[in-house]
């Protein structure tokens, strides 16, 4: 049964290195970011029809269910602005060892702006207007370097996740430098490493810096975006 939403809900499907996939439900619609987690998953969060899936990367816990999506005949978007309904979605490029993208979404029914950023290290924009903020905290700088000076992490994977990934210490930055421009009203964090990262350490430093309201994402989360 379709749903009439008065609010944006953001449901967190999966996030981290096992999948990531997230379902925000409006209206009586539902757009999807990323496909990492299976369709038959994300499907328990959709509350209506699905109008498009976002990919940010081809990386396999981001896009491994493609192809299913699509045999579905549902509409992929992938490194290209689309109007779809009254949603606008705008992609920025953001460094990887792959081609990956952000995306800028505007859900004109609420005058809701969303920015979604993951699976980088640098992040060279701002946003005029933005209410919500996806920003991927995989690592604390600290705890990734215990572990590498105690050999508990392989040199090249520590050399990849520093080179790839965002650190709380770069997240922190990118958010201080958006607050100049326009305040967001929500931080979620997502694809926080389980090793690490801690995640209540993520939300005091980022309150030392923000008024935002502050989410770690985790799978099976539901949150209002309209709640400021």
């Amino acid at each position: 049964m379709k749903r009439y939403h008065s609010n944006l809900e953001l449901c967190i499907v999966g996030t981290g290195s096992a999948g990531n996939c997230y379902v925000i439900n409006y209206v009586d619609k539902s757009l999807i970011i990323d496909a990492g987690m299976s369709v038959k998953k994300t499907l328990a969060f959709v509350q209506g029809k699905i109008t498009a899936v976002i990919v940010s990367h081809f990386h396999v816990d981001h896009a491994k269910y493609v192809n299913d999506w699509i045999a579905r005949g549902v509409k992929v978007v992938f490194n290209r602005s689309e109007k779809i309904d009254n949603i606008k979605i705008k992609p920025f490029e953001l460094p990887h060892d792959t081609q990956n993208f952000g995306y800028y979404i505007c859900f004109d029914e609420y005058n809701h702006y969303l920015a979604y950023i993951t699976d980088t290290n640098e992040v060279n924009y701002t946003f005029s207007r933005l209410d919500t903020l996806m920003i991927e905290v995989n690592y604390i700088d600290d705890i990734i370097e215990r572990s590498f000076l105690n050999e508990k992490i392989d040199p090249k994977q520590y050399q990849r996740i520093t080179n790839e990934h965002m650190s709380l210490n770069e997240a922190i930055k990118v958010i201080m430098k958006q607050d100049e421009v326009y305040k967001p009203k929500n931080i979620i964090v997502i694809h926080t490493s389980d090793r690490h990262s801690d995640e209540m350490e993520i939300i005091e430093k980022l309150r030392k810096i923000t008024a935002a309201n502050i989410y770690v994402a985790k799978p099976g989360m539901t949150i209002n975006l309209q709640v400021f």
